[in-house]
């Protein structure tokens, strides 16, 4: 496991432990989120999208729209406690594969759910061998390419936000 350490986090906590709830919960919700961008922008660089191999397992068609891997990473706004506000980086959301991406898959067979037989072009099993597939660590890759610069961030916009409010 690696250590994180950024220049004048002790004293950025130190400021945030003396504000009062109100002020340290904002100063704590912008800083967050300006981490969580960082994190996100890398994620959206790293994610697969359309090329080679790939380019058939990154995006589904739906009524509206193609919807790629990549345009479904979000920030999702979290209410972890009454001080503190946090944010995750997803993927995913109106997909169902995005786990499958960066995780992998094992071998499985795959069996009709309600038809008596698979068919693929002019193929027809009563079930289907997948090979499984490779994990694709996009998420990871980019929370390693930007922790530090997404602490970095955090420390700037905490500081702004405190100099803001007139501390």
């Amino acid at each position: 496991m690696s250590e994180l350490h950024v220049k004048g986090l002790e004293q950025l906590y130190k400021t945030l432990n003396a504000l009062p709830d109100k002020m340290a919960k904002k100063v704590w919700g912008s800083a967050s989120s300006a981490m969580a961008s960082t994190i996100a922008k890398q994620a959206r660089k790293e994610a697969p999208y359309g090329r080679g191999q790939d380019a058939g397992r990154t995006k589904v068609k739906t009524k509206k729209k193609t919807v790629h891997l990549r345009d479904t990473i979000k920030i999702k706004k979290l209410r972890s406690s009454r001080t503190s506000i946090n944010y995750v980086v997803h993927a995913g959301l109106g997909i169902r594969y995005a786990h499958l991406v960066e995780f992998g898959s094992a071998p499985h067979t795959i069996r009709p759910k309600t038809a008596k037989a698979l068919g693929f072009e002019y193929l027809v099993r009563e079930s289907a061998e997948h090979p499984g597939t490779r994990p694709n660590r996009f998420m990871t890759r980019a929370f390693s390419k930007t922790h530090k610069e997404a602490m970095e961030a955090f420390k700037i916009r905490a500081w702004k936000q405190i100099e803001k409010l007139g501390l």
